[in-house]
């Protein structure tokens, strides 16, 4: 049998964590169809000291609209991403309800997030399946249902619990999105709306996300910026206990001078809640900054309709809570505009823009929240690089993001990009990895079979015969990211091939323009009937 492409002489690094060895790997249409000694092929190139890893796979990303304008993922590609998970941390942009549309897209840019210029189609979570997949992505895609979305196509931003009419709508737009293939339920608790959630309201929508063999995501209700780390965590745990899912803590970080030097607390917590049976991972990402709306420095009891109009006694306790995360997030210099509307703002800090409208910071927060309606995103670079390496050794926790698909040019090149959007993976490899905080057997697992395991992508994440053909061919002595905060759009190098589906995109670390991802519907493996 002749095979399409044989990659030979490679160093081939599997997934699973097993020791890198030599050998061939074939591939036939979208398969990988030999592993080993292969046979001859159509096409064939020599690794020589190159490896061969699967595909790396982002299971935290925000692409859900930059992948419907540019469906050509470059920054992601080049880093030899294949698989990306969107519609993370309560963020999804389906399921929405037309009539609500205008409000939901105010709602999606105050926090923090662009609507890129797309007008939706679609109204439920298939719609929308079908709409991104029209687009022809260069990778594959799979979705979580947000909850801040689901809830604010019923309840809109009403700070309250929810009613058994409105639960009841909320679990029929879950059951749609999970019926229709999306891989679980994210939540930003974090955020407005999802932070007006109790665990009741939670544990019965992921009741539904169990029915589908689904996992629950999500950005917890404190990182130790504004509450309890370790309270935050176990009140996670205690919805995937209720509900009998698997958990995902998104983006896990000691995001607060308070919780600095903390996380092996919080890690032996975790470890704790695994040994009591509760399915619990996470993921990460190589930065000591995060990229989030203004709107975070808000007390959770506000809501943006009410700032303006706010007593004088309500508005000092915004102006103090607005003082107090700033003080635990490192101060004004630390906080960095990334995105305002007319880019007025964008590549200044707090205390620039504080002292060019002689303001204090916490006064210039509230105005500019305020005069642009939330619709301002900002870089908070809050954590410490101890903290980030150590949270990595831990066995559960995998690479992602928490970025886009994005391009230097072009409609997708909006504001001032996080570096992690261009840099993440080979920043691990070029850095991580070789500081030997990871080995690489074990970094290539946390991008690739791990979180293929926990999202039940069923074949991708491990070179073996019959699993997909999504592969990187990557040079381990070269390859590092380019990406800084000053110069963040910079291409990485050493990513040398990159295949998806059994279709090279990448080729001598450019795109063929070759556009082969797929939508990854999930599917249940053990659904259930009730």
């Amino acid at each position: 049998m002749m095979l399409d492409i044989a990659i030979r002489d490679a160093y081939v690094i599997d997934g699973t964590g097993r020791a890198r060895y030599r050998a061939d790997v074939g591939i036939k249409g979208d398969r990988l169809e030999e592993v080993g000694q292969v046979g001859p092929a159509a096409l064939e190139f020599i690794a020589g000291d190159r490896v061969v890893a699967p595909g790396f796979i982002d299971v935290h990303s925000h692409s859900d609209l930059t992948l419907m304008v540019d469906p050509a993922a470059s920054s992601k590609i080049r880093q030899g991403v294949t698989t990306e998970v969107v519609g993370n941390c309560g963020f999804s942009v389906a399921p929405v309800r037309k009539e609500g549309l205008a409000s939901f897209k105010r709602f999606w840019t105050s926090s923090g997030s662009e609507w890129y210029g797309v007008e939706p189609t679609w109204e439920t979570m298939a719609e929308y399946m079908s709409a991104l997949e029209a687009r022809g992505p260069v990778l594959n895609v799979s979705i979580l249902a947000g909850h801040g979305t689901i809830r604010f196509s019923v309840m809109g931003d009403a700070p309250r619990r929810a009613t058994e009419t409105e639960l009841a709508e909320m679990e029929a737009l879950t059951e749609e999105s999970m019926a229709s293939g999306a891989c679980g339920l994210s939540s930003g608790l974090r955020y407005t709306p999802s932070c007006y959630a109790d665990e009741r309201e939670l544990v019965r929508l992921c009741n539904i996300v169990r029915k589908y063999d689904g996992i629950y995501a999500t950005h917890m209700r404190s990182e130790g910026d504004n509450g309890d780390w370790e309270a935050a965590i176990a009140e996670a745990a205690s919805v995937a206990r209720g509900a009998r899912v698997p958990l995902q803590i998104s983006h896990l970080k000691a995001l607060s001078k308070n919780v600095w030097n903390t996380s092996g607390r919080a890690l032996a917590l975790i470890e704790r809640l695994r040994a009591e049976g509760i399915d619990i991972s996470s993921d990460q990402y190589p930065y000591d900054a995060a990229h989030t709306g203004l709107t975070v420095f808000l007390p959770q009891w506000v809501t943006l309709a009410d700032l303006p109009a706010l007593p004088g006694d309500k508005r000092g306790e915004v102006i103090a809570n607005i003082k107090r995360v700033l003080d635990v997030r490192g101060g004004p210099e630390r906080i960095v505009v990334v995105s305002s509307p007319e880019a007025r703002f964008d590549g200044k800090d707090i205390a620039e823009i504080s002292d060019s409208m002689k303001i204090t910071p916490e006064d210039c927060i509230f105005r500019l929240i305020v005069d642009y309606h939330g619709e301002i995103s900002i870089i908070s670079r809050s954590m410490l690089e101890e903290d980030i390496r150590r949270i990595m050794k831990a066995e559960y926790v995998m690479i992602a993001s928490d970025g886009y698909s994005l391009s230097p040019s072009g409609p997708v090149a909006v504001g001032v990009a996080h570096p992690r959007s261009y840099g993440t993976f080979p920043r691990v490899i070029g850095g991580y990895v070789r500081e030997k905080v990871l080995t690489l057997e074990d970094a290539v697992r946390k991008m690739t079979s791990l979180p293929a395991q926990n999202f039940k992508l069923r074949d991708r994440g491990k070179i073996a015969v019959g699993f997909f053909a999504d592969l990187v061919v990557f040079d381990p002595l070269t390859v590092r990211d380019r990406s800084t905060f000053s110069s963040p759009t910079e291409y990485p190098v050493g990513i040398e091939r990159v295949f998806v589906n059994g279709k090279q995109v990448i080729e001598g670390s450019a795109p063929t323009g070759v556009r082969a991802g797929r939508l990854v519907r999930h599917e249940s493996v053990h659904p259930e009937d009730s």
